[in-house]
């Protein structure tokens, strides 16, 4: 279920979007977008804004990114954001979050082909990433498909947090960590 491009086009692909979005750069605050791919890993639009944040953060729950991956009929998503801090290098939060789109890209049909991170004039692709490229081998856990099932309606917004901080904790303990 999980993309793979041609051989040596993952790169290519990452290093236009940065050209394309570089200007994200220039941004105060955290921007994150969701870009919609098909078949072929062509774009379906335009990137869309699905979350505007802070100087330091940008709250991202999975079903803000995927809904527009589902109204464009996607067969991939990538995931793209900058850091206004200016270093391109995920973050603790940036990997947990790049786990959770993951997940619930396969849990939803639509596979997160890559998370791109925009800062300094640079660009890091968290798939091409060595060591983090493992994190599109990890099986889904019990716990995330009772979560991303079950929160909408089954939990108020703390027990929600709660859960998810547990799940962090997990991830984390099994080696999940930059």
């Amino acid at each position: 279920l999980r993309g793979e491009l041609p051989r040596g086009t993952r790169h290519t692909y990452a290093q236009q979007t940065f050209e394309r979005l570089r200007h994200l750069d220039l941004e105060k605050g955290e921007s994150f977008f969701a870009v919609p791919l098909n078949v072929g890993f062509q774009e379906l639009a335009e990137p869309i804004l699905v979350s505007k944040g802070t100087t330091a953060a940008c709250p991202l729950r999975p079903s803000d990114f995927f809904s527009p991956m589902v109204k464009f009929n996607a067969t991939y998503a990538v995931a793209v954001h900058n850091h206004p801090t200016g270093r391109s290098a995920p973050s603790d939060d940036d990997i947990f979050l790049t786990q959770r789109l993951i997940w619930a890209g396969d849990l939803v049909g639509v596979p997160l082909y890559d998370h791109i991170i925009i800062g300094g004039g640079s660009f890091t692709s968290l798939r091409s990433t060595e060591f983090l490229g493992e994190l599109w081998e990890r099986p889904i856990p019990d716990d995330f498909v009772r979560l991303f099932v079950e929160a909408p309606d089954g939990m108020n917004e703390r027990e929600f947090s709660n859960e998810t901080a547990r799940l962090r904790d997990i991830s984390n303990a099994e080696g999940v960590k930059a």
